[in-house]
């Protein structure tokens, strides 16, 4: 069974993500399993729409993602919202990339809180989303509370002096 899947730069958008998501969810509906451990859909055009859909499949208790990885994406902080809102309810998902996909002090807020409620999720990469002090503020409180993270890669923001040090 396929456990990797890699279709990074092969510029995909919401026509094709909502019928493939869509069909996964189907088939773990009907008992046909899901296998992919591994997925990668850096450097395509993934929207918030998509993000919504991938959202629902990465809550289903039957869903074996470990590793996600939606770099350069066009996600936005409505985007980010739907993957906090998977994270709070995921028990699966280990690795998270959502770099570069413009979400702001208020997707990255959202996703920091969502931290809050997971234990499964050891690695998180938001770099170069322009995110500020504020959403640090966040992240070092919730983290406190989160012995499972081991990594938070917040490189190539503008954090600024109060934002880095609210992380020590």
């Amino acid at each position: 069974a396929l456990v990797i899947l890699d279709v990074s730069a092969c510029g995909l958008t919401d026509s094709v993500f909502l019928p493939l998501f869509g069909l996964w969810i189907d088939n773990i509906r009907v008992g046909k399993g899901f296998s992919i451990q591994e997925l990668n859909l850096t450097h395509n055009r993934m929207t918030a729409e998509s993000a919504d859909s991938l959202s629902y499949l990465l809550k289903m208790s039957e869903c074996t993602i470990e590793n996600l990885e939606l770099a350069w994406n066009s996600l936005g902080a409505d985007g980010s919202e739907k993957m906090a809102d998977m994270i709070a309810n995921n028990t699966v998902l280990k690795e998270f990339d959502i770099s570069a996909n413009n979400i702001g002090d208020k997707g990255a807020q959202l996703l920091a809180a969502s931290l809050g409620h997971n234990s499964s999720l050891t690695s998180l990469d938001v770099s170069q989303n322009a995110i500020t002090g504020h959403a640090c503020f966040v992240f070092s409180q919730v983290l406190k509370g989160n012995p499972n993270m081991k990594s938070l890669n917040l490189s190539s923001n503008p954090l600024g002096k109060a934002g880095g040090r609210s992380l020590f």
